[in-house]
């Protein structure tokens, strides 16, 4: 009786293993079928991406990232022409071109020069450009001694700069094409689309109501005799 014993219980394991499986017939349609028709799966190859490719694609989705949480915004919602900088973002730009070392477009500043425009903006991108010079300046120097993060923290204030100087352009452009009644709209934040959109026609609708109102007590005195 105790030598019958082993082979029962090393049955009872094995049995219980096949009863849970299903049978081969059930496992086929679920695990070898393929539903991609031919077609298909000739394109797919075509259009796969080799290792290569998907490792320069990650890289690239990298550096739109670093945009990304550099300006805090998303990429497909980026206007280029649309940078309205405030004052505490241009104060910070300064004091970083403040702090470049090493290579320098011109020590000796941005040069004076009259042109067509008002004298007080051309000064202000004048010098806006300038610092984005130094800024990509920096950026090579950067690169030439090896300091590929420091390069590319130098590129981003590069663009930054570039985005400030389209965007102010951008807004001389507006206000120089859109009628007299609308430049009232245009503001930091509000552009040409905002302004000729249903949005405007209420602003203005506004601004009237508003103009009335303060004309009413002058009215009033101009009629009222004085005692």
């Amino acid at each position: 009786m105790a030598d019958a014993d082993p082979p029962a219980l090393n049955i009872q394991p094995e049995n219980n293993l096949r009863a849970e499986q299903p049978p081969a017939a059930l496992q086929t349609p679920q695990m070898k079928q393929d539903t991609v028709l031919p077609f298909m799966k000739s394109i797919l190859n075509q259009t796969a991406h080799t290792p290569e490719e998907e490792h320069q694609i990650q890289q690239i989705n990298s550096a739109k990232l670093l945009i990304e949480q550099y300006y805090n915004e998303k990429i497909a919602d980026m206007d280029p022409t649309g940078r309205r900088a405030t004052k505490y973002e241009l104060e910070e730009l300064d004091d970083r071109i403040q702090s470049t070392l090493g290579l320098e477009v011109n020590k000796k500043g941005a040069i004076e020069r009259a042109g067509d425009a008002d004298l007080e903006f051309e000064a202000e991108i004048c010098k806006l450009a300038f610092d984005g010079q130094r800024a990509a300046a920096t950026a090579i120097t950067s690169l030439a001694t090896g300091d590929f993060e420091s390069a590319t923290q130098w590129m981003l204030t590069s663009h930054h700069y570039d985005r400030i100087i389209a965007g102010k352009t951008q807004q001389r452009r507006e206000q120089a094409l859109v009628p007299d009644i609308f430049k009232g709209l245009l503001g930091p934040n509000v552009g040409v689309s905002e302004v000729l959109g249903q949005k405007s026609k209420d602003k203005l609708k506004e601004q009237a109501k508003t103009a009335k109102l303060i004309e009413q007590p002058k009215e009033l005195q101009t009629i009222t005799p004085k005692s």
